[in-house]
């Protein structure tokens, strides 16, 4: 009898003794390959996180880790093997991450010029979480790409209305409505980033393009405002349309001076240097001298006799049609026009949307808990109701909750998943407070107590309260404790709606 306690004890001892070498081992593995990842030293961090997964094929830090080693070495079908493992180890409850590995798959995608996969994964974070506004960017730059304009300009849309700032949203939306020709409207996304960024030089630029069309002088002083705001390709572009336009709308001496002016520089590319040369030539020409713009096309031809017409330009002036050459010059100019969105975004494949969202669909019809879930698994009925409802719902809710706490509202923030509000106390001391509402159903970690205080302090609250639809984990509890930030779960929410 006592060998066989013996026996059972020395196994329990030597099973805890195991247990925390596994446990040192792992610790001290994963702090060396973090290490080595913030050094760059991949392939070395990859040996050690490969060692802790050998141990431990769940843990999940070491495959995010190599899938974010494996993006920046260019090795995309191994990072997609990393993320498509942390997706088989998620909770299937945990909408926010399944919407983070979603959306980190559509990058390496993108990257790798699979941009029919990356569709389909923008699809579905969008299927998961409506209100995520870099999905919707990316998904309005591929249907812009592809062709789809009026799709592309809803997405967009999308994305300025869960923020209006947004510069680059702005910016494609812009572009669409000029690829339907609707040109106020463009005209109206373009000067609305000036107002955010008034030294914004695409901004710039393409509001020039459209004013050189329309014969305005203004094209002139946007095609400047760009060249003051911008380096190498564009500057070169708006310095020749500044040029360009001067000469279309009979500023002569001026396009002469911009052209000499950029001539003088050092460094410019050489192809640039030719169209300079070219159009300075015939600015001279408009303005009556012909010698010094023959001077001009010469200089051109003993660097490339093959540049535009310019072999004909260098003939002697009675043998040339400069009549029929003064109409190919207008041709070249009428050509410097606003581009395509979709020559702008450049995907060189075409892609049948149609076959793809029936791939989508199937992607649905297998995961029909994303989709008809009426309530979610394990959080109280309440808390259910509000994490699915619509956004008008949502925002009513919130309200009820900050009026519940007696609180005056000064500003509202429509944030990813949720609401914020800025608020202030309605008692004699009148503490500035932010409330923040999220409709997340799985459990959080510390990461977004991090953000919440981040976010109090850029406000310049004094204290913070942060509701969620799902929980907290014990170490988001003991950072909000040891903050002062008030946090409510699901159970409590459940509670406080039953009384609001």
């Amino acid at each position: 009898m006592f060998y066989v306690f013996f026996t059972f004890f020395v196994g329990i001892f030597i099973s805890i003794i195991l247990f925390f070498k596994t446990t040192v081992n792992i610790d001290k593995y994963l702090e060396t390959g973090i290490a080595l990842y913030r050094k760059q030293d991949y392939n070395n961090a990859i040996e050690y996180f490969n060692k802790i997964i050998d141990i431990d094929p769940a843990n999940t830090t070491s495959y995010l880790y190599l899938s974010s080693i494996y993006e920046s070495l260019g090795k995309y079908q191994e990072a997609e093997k990393m993320y498509m493992t942390l997706l088989k180890l998620n909770n299937p409850n945990n909408n926010r991450n399944k919407v983070a590995i979603f959306m980190k798959l559509s990058t390496i995608y993108k990257k790798n010029r699979e941009y029919d996969k990356q569709y389909l994964e923008l699809r579905k974070v969008l299927e998961i979480d409506s209100s995520e506004s870099q999905a919707h960017f990316e998904l309005g730059i591929f249907l812009a790409g592809q062709g789809y304009i009026n799709e592309a300009i809803d997405e967009f849309k999308k994305v300025t209305e869960i923020d209006s700032q947004n510069i680059d949203a702005l910016l494609y939306l812009g572009l669409c409505y000029a690829s339907r020709n609707w040109w106020n409207e463009a005209k109206s996304k373009f000067r609305k980033i000036l107002e955010i960024d008034k030294n914004h030089p695409k901004a710039h630029m393409f509001l020039g393009y459209i004013y050189k069309d329309e014969k305005k002088p203004d094209a002139i002083n946007e095609f400047t405002d760009a060249m003051n705001n911008s380096k190498g390709e564009l500057y070169y572009k708006a310095a020749l349309l500044c040029g360009l336009t001067s000469i279309e709308q009979g500023f002569y001496d001026k396009a002469i001076s911009i052209f000499e002016s950029e001539l003088l520089k050092e460094g410019i590319p050489s192809n640039w240097i030719k169209e300079y040369k070219y159009n300075l030539a015939w600015a001279h020409m408009f303005k009556g001298n012909s010698s010094r713009a023959v001077e001009e096309w010469n200089e051109i031809a003993n660097i490339d006799i093959n540049f535009y017409n310019v072999a004909d330009l260098i003939k002697s002036l009675d043998e040339v049609d400069m009549e029929s050459l003064e109409d190919d010059w207008k041709i070249y100019c009428i050509n410097e026009t606003l581009p395509n969105i979709d020559i702008v975004i450049g995907h060189p494949k075409k892609y049948d949307i149609e076959l793809l969202n029936q791939e989508f669909s199937q992607w649905k019809h297998e995961n029909q808990e994303l989709l008809n879930l009426k309530f979610v698994k394990g959080i109280p009925r309440n808390s259910a109701r509000l994490a699915k409802a619509n956004s008008a719902a949502f925002k009513k809710t919130c309200r009820m909750i900050v009026e519940h706490y007696n609180l005056i509202i000064e500003e509202e923030q429509l944030k990813a998943a949720g609401l914020n509000y800025i608020c202030h106390s309605n008692t004699k001391n009148k503490k500035k407070v932010l409330l923040c509402v999220r409709n997340w159903v799985d459990e959080l970690s510390e990461q977004p107590i991090y953000d919440v205080l981040d976010e109090i302090k850029s406000n310049n609250c004094d204290i913070g309260m942060f509701i969620t639809c799902g929980k907290f984990s014990r170490a988001a509890k003991q950072l909000a404790k040891k903050n002062k930030l008030k946090i409510m779960g699901a159970k409590a929410l459940d509670k406080l709606l039953v009384e609001i």
